[in-house]
């Protein structure tokens, strides 16, 4: 997201959210990855397992995979969005704008909920 982030500030001067929104973000994830978290089961086979050393990865190349391909997935829309929005979407009148940056808001956050 960061990343994301930075470019679309460099790109238009404005933060794609506002501090708020990012803290409502922020508070929901957290609160669905501790729920998930809480509310796996315990089994007895994992204290079975053998400690992961120092040097060992918590990432497999598969996870790997995965977030590489949804982090440029993730790029491309936003960035799609952000130079042919308008005229993809079709939007017009006075309301373009706020139209756009509403969609694009929405796109960020849906993001942030798939990581």
């Amino acid at each position: 997201m960061f990343q994301v982030t930075l470019l679309y500030l460099f790109y238009t001067g404005e933060a794609p959210l506002t501090a708020v929104q990012l803290l409502w973000v922020n508070l929901i994830m957290d609160t669905l990855g501790a729920l998930a978290l809480a509310t796996e089961p315990p089994y007895d086979a994992l204290m079975e397992k053998p400690p992961v050393g120092r040097k060992g990865s918590f990432i497999t190349n598969v996870m790997w995979r995965n977030i590489v391909g949804q982090a440029i997935y993730q790029l491309i829309v936003l960035w799609v969005l952000q130079f042919a929005g308008i005229e993809l979407l079709h939007l017009g009148g006075i309301e373009q704008n706020h139209i756009h940056r509403l969609i694009k808001d929405d796109v960020l956050i849906r993001r942030q909920e798939i990581e």
